[in-house]
C-alpha cells in the first residue's frame, strides 16, 4: 500500500511538473544524482557542467511530456534512458566534426589574402578620414581662442563640463557657448574640404 502511495504521489507530481515550474523543479532536483552521474562517467569535451544540466533540464521536459505509466516503466529509468541517449547523440556528433577529413577543413590563414580582400573590419577606422579628421582639427584650433582650445582638447579627452569647469576655473556656461563655437566652426572647416 505503502509502495502504491509512493508511486501515486511520483505520477502527480510527474503530472503537475508539466504545467508548474516549481513541481517542475522537485522533479528536477529529485532526479538530479542521475544526470550528475552520467556528468561523471562520461566525459564531454568543450561542455561544462552547467551546459549538461541544461541539456538535462530539456531531455526531463520531453520526458515528462512522452512518459506512459501503463507502459510499467518507471519514470526515473525512463529518464535515464533518455538521458544516456542525449549524451550519446553529443558525443556522436563531437566525434564526427574530429573524424571531417583533411580536405573539408580550411583554415583562416590558408585563405588569409581572399579574407582581407572580401571582409570589411566595421570597427576599423578609415584612415582617410582619420587623417581629415585630424587635419581638420588641426585648422580649428588655429582659428580657436584659449578657451576653445581648452575645451576641444579636454572634450578630446572625455571629460564632463563640469570637469572642465573644475580644471579650468571657467564658468561652466561659457565653456559649453565655447564648444558650440568650436562645433560651428569644424562643421565649416569640413565644407570646405
Amino acid at each position: 500500500m505503502n509502495k502504491e502511495n509512493g508511486r501515486a504521489k511520483e505520477l502527480k507530481l510527474i503530472e503537475d511538473a508539466k504545467w508548474n515550474d516549481a513541481d517542475f523543479i522537485k522533479l528536477f532536483e529529485k532526479y538530479a544524482p542521475i544526470y550528475l552521474k552520467l556528468w561523471n562517467d562520461f566525459y564531454v569535451s568543450d561542455m561544462e557542467l552547467s551546459d549538461w544540466k541544461q541539456e538535462a533540464a530539456i531531455v526531463l521536459h520531453r520526458t515528462i511530456i512522452r512518459y506512459d505509466a501503463s507502459r510499467n516503466v518507471t519514470f526515473g529509468s525512463y529518464y535515464k534512458t533518455n538521458l544516456k541517449n542525449r549524451l550519446y547523440d553529443i558525443l556522436r556528433r563531437k566525434r564526427a566534426q574530429k573524424r571531417l577529413p583533411d580536405s573539408k577543413k580550411a583554415s583562416f590563414s590558408a585563405y588569409s589574402q581572399f579574407y582581407s580582400d572580401t571582409i570589411a573590419d566595421v570597427h576599423a577606422a578609415n584612415p582617410e578620414r582619420v587623417l581629415s579628421i585630424y587635419e581638420n582639427l588641426q585648422i580649428l584650433m588655429k582659428k580657436s581662442s584659449v578657451v576653445e582650445r581648452l575645451v576641444v582638447i579636454k572634450s578630446l579627452e572625455n571629460l564632463t563640463f563640469e570637469k572642465m569647469a573644475n580644471l579650468s576655473d571657467e564658468n561652466m556656461m561659457r565653456l559649453k557657448n565655447a564648444m558650440a563655437r568650436c562645433r560651428r566652426k569644424y562643421h565649416e572647416i569640413n565644407r570646405i574640404d
